[in-house]
């Protein structure tokens, strides 16, 4: 939290900010609701995460959640650096 305070403070940061305001709240909402979403997917495709046991069906969702978790960061991040 102090780093974002330290962030804050300062002037262009703020503007940045203040100029992306819109596009920083869709973010954060599309963030927000991103668990429930990726879990509702998860239990509507659980034959495509079942493995031979266990661990392997625990490393096949474990797999798709790190990589749905990157690509929504990338598209969040793309999506403010592009304004």
């Amino acid at each position: 939290m102090k780093l974002l305070s330290v962030l804050l403070e300062d002037e262009g940061m703020k503007a940045t900010v203040e100029a992306n305001e819109e596009k920083i709240v869709e973010a954060a909402q599309v963030y927000d609701t991103f668990p429930q979403e990726l879990k509702a997917h998860m239990e509507a495709n659980l034959e495509n995460f079942m493995g031979g046991d266990v661990q392997e069906t625990y490393e096949n969702m474990k797999s798709f959640v790190e990589g749905a978790v990157f690509q929504l960061l990338h598209e969040l991040s793309d999506e403010v650096a592009t304004a």
